[in-house]
């Protein structure tokens, strides 16, 4: 599945959905219209699967879908989401009680196509504030490695950034998350 063209960021995710599982009723594939991700994981057992393509379902206005689905993957998306919240929202509305969602998040990662419609980036601290806004109960947040431990450092201190706390002992450790969250 990994192209030599393809990220660290994506080999990370791809490797991290290699080891899912998938066995539900319903599985909703958000924005999955270009990479499907009924092939991406380490098995499929789906009575049935919708891509919700992005073009139809705009994830920034609210939807009339309710409880639908068992599990709902929302992958390389919400960096082009302007209203986050209505997005999360959405995400857990066609979530069934104890439905699942996997999320990907990106916190650094330079500006891409299409021109004009890559807006957010995400913190952890928005990941899981959006989680919890939007009602989900409980989550797992996985983050995205950077290749080499240094990371952006030399960028933040060459532009005088505090991209580490001092009084924490923190750098930027991730490049951006993964999320299993349970409605």
């Amino acid at each position: 599945m990994f192209r030599k063209s393809h990220s660290y960021s994506r080999m990370h995710l791809e490797a991290w959905l290699g080891t899912l599982d998938i066995d539900a009723e319903a599985v909703a594939d958000v924005g999955g219209r270009g990479l499907p991700v009924k092939n991406r994981v380490k098995s499929w057992k789906v009575g049935r699967y919708d891509v919700l393509d992005l073009d139809e379902y705009d994830l920034n206005q609210e939807w009339d879908i309710n409880e639908v689905y068992d599990a709902a993957f929302c992958l390389e998306v919400f960096e082009y989401v302007y209203n986050p919240l209505q997005a999360m929202r959405n995400l857990n509305r066609i979530l069934k009680s104890g439905g699942v969602l996997y999320a990907s998040f990106h916190f650094i990662y330079p500006h891409h196509g299409p021109r004009g419609m890559d807006y957010l980036r995400y913190t952890r601290w928005g990941v899981d504030k959006l989680l919890e806004e939007a009602g989900f109960r409980s989550w797992e947040r996985y983050s995205r490695p950077f290749r080499r431990p240094w990371g952006p450092t030399f960028l933040y201190l060459g532009e005088k950034m505090k991209g580490i706390d001092k009084n924490q002992g923190q750098i930027h450790e991730a490049q951006g998350y993964i999320v299993k969250a349970l409605k």
